[in-house]
């Protein structure tokens, strides 16, 4: 049998599998309406649900009311039937404290019921963190705090309501509650991916298309828009120097999680440097899509590239399998971003204002990737104000104002390089970002030389920097 046949058996078999279960879609308890949720048995004189217009996510979120007492409360979300959830292993939702303290014991809690073959049985999870911010939970249906003494854990081949509960309290408790979904983790993503085997084809957003017109289209209004992201015609070359054409051990393999707004620039860095790459959409990783990081999973990198990346539990399955990814050895150019992502923890910790600072580069510590740069020649630069965090890392490049411009540190096997160079719109930008008045001061290509800085930065993350210099 080839190996070509087989693929596309075990791509039936996966596929069939896939469909075997059906997984809600997104958003369907707390964007369209509050008919699925009432008051908990016990408590149906001190809890009450509304709808919200601040949310996180869609159009709405829930309010959830809770009146002052002695004993907790509880609310229920009736999903409508007993939902197959074999393929799932993952309950998420997103929320918040408007008013009152939401924690107290061992509150507030969250139980998954289902209908089990012997009976009614659930899983527990208790002692949630909450606070006046948007936060996202993911909650393991096949690891809870606790289950139903008789009937065991919820089966997820079943699931039919969740309640929520919070503490007694002598004082009215307001929380809202949005983008409660279910879906599969990373860890059964990529099983499944390695199953598919490697996929060939380049990663573009058009790939995407049906996520990225937007799913509140009506499906007769979908083609239309998602034709629109199909590429025309090849992207049009620009006047540009070569500054890594061809490379010795062959193109640079990398992966660009970006703006799509900044797709161009990709496509600039490489009329000028030999590298095969991905782009994926920042939507797309923001918003986890289980394919999108199937496709990641099934493609080999040597440095992947991202601006504007904020790291948060929405988006956990992807930076799972970047700490894997850069633990294995692979390369992390992190524009702009900072603090913990999964067990990375980024040089940069936090911002520290909101204000930006316009000032010129220099270099901090001899590096291959600064050295034969003429830093002192480029324009000055608007961008944010980070601290820098970690005593392993390294200042490559600093600000007049001494401000920490680029950083890099190891995780593991694989090598991190943390750059400081954008504000505003221009922080989702691969490319430091001069002020518009700048820009025009400057009568030469400088942006050659940040195309260049980028390229030996990506080099050295991939550990294919070259081991003398002229």
């Amino acid at each position: 049998m080839s190996n070509t046949v087989a693929r596309a058996i075990v791509l039936l078999l996966v596929t069939t599998a896939l469909g075997s279960a059906e997984i809600p879609p997104l958003d369907l308890w707390t964007d369209a309406d509050i008919k699925p949720w009432s008051a908990g048995a016990m408590s149906p004189d001190r809890a009450s649900i509304k709808s919200n217009t601040t949310r996180l996510m869609g159009r709405r979120s829930v309010e959830l009311i809770a009146q002052p007492g002695d004993t907790p409360v509880k609310f229920s979300l009736n999903l409508g039937k007993a939902w197959d959830l074999s393929d799932a292993d993952q309950l998420v939702l997103a929320w918040r404290v408007l008013e009152g303290q939401a924690t107290g014991g061992r509150n507030p809690q969250v139980r998954v019921w289902s209908k089990n073959k012997i009976g009614k049985g659930f899983s527990s999870y208790s002692d949630l963190p909450i606070s006046d911010k948007w936060q996202h939970i993911r909650l393991d249906l096949t690891s809870p705090n606790a289950v139903e003494k008789q009937h065991g854990a919820a089966s997820r081949q079943g699931i039919e309501r969740i309640d929520i509960t919070l503490p007694a309290t002598d004082r009215v408790i307001r929380i809202l509650v949005d983008d409660l979904h279910f879906e599969r983790s990373a860890a059964i993503v990529l099983k499944r991916a390695r199953e598919l085997g490697p996929l060939e084809e380049d990663i573009r957003p058009e790939r995407y298309a049906k996520y990225l017109c937007g799913s509140h289209l009506k499906p007769a209004q979908r083609p239309a828009l998602e034709a629109l992201y199909a590429p025309q015609a090849p992207p049009p070359e620009t006047p540009h120097h070569t500054w890594g054409k061809p490379l010795g051990k062959g193109p640079l393999r990398v992966l660009f999680v970006v703006n799509l707004a900044f797709q161009r620039e990709v496509i600039e860095l490489a009329q000028r440097f030999d590298m095969g790459y991905d782009f994926v959409p920042l939507l797309m990783v923001q918003r986890y899509k289980p394919d999108v990081l199937s496709d990641l999973a099934r493609k080999e990198y040597d440095v992947i590239v991202t601006a504007a990346l904020d790291p948060d539990a929405q988006m956990a399955p992807f930076i799972e399998w970047l700490n894997l990814q850069v633990a294995a050895g692979k390369g992390w150019i992190a524009i702009n971003s900072g603090g913990n992502a999964g067990e990375i923890a980024l040089p940069f910790s936090s911002i520290k204002g909101e204000k930006p600072v316009v000032d010129k580069w220099q270099v901090g510590h001899e590096h291959p990737i600064v050295t034969g740069a003429p830093i002192d020649i480029l324009p000055p630069f608007q961008t944010r104000r980070y601290t820098p965090a970690s005593n392993d890392a390294e200042v490559i490049l600093r600000g007049a104002s001494g401000d920490a411009k680029m950083i890099v540190k190891t995780h593991g096997d694989g090598r991190i390089v943390n750059l400081c160079s954008g504000f505003g719109n221009g922080a989702f930008s691969i490319l430091p970002t001069p002020t518009g008045g700048e820009h025009v001061k400057h009568q030469f290509p400088y942006w050659e030389y940040e195309y260049s800085l980028l390229a030996k930065a990506m080099l050295w993350a991939a550990g294919r920097a070259p081991p003398i210099s002229v």
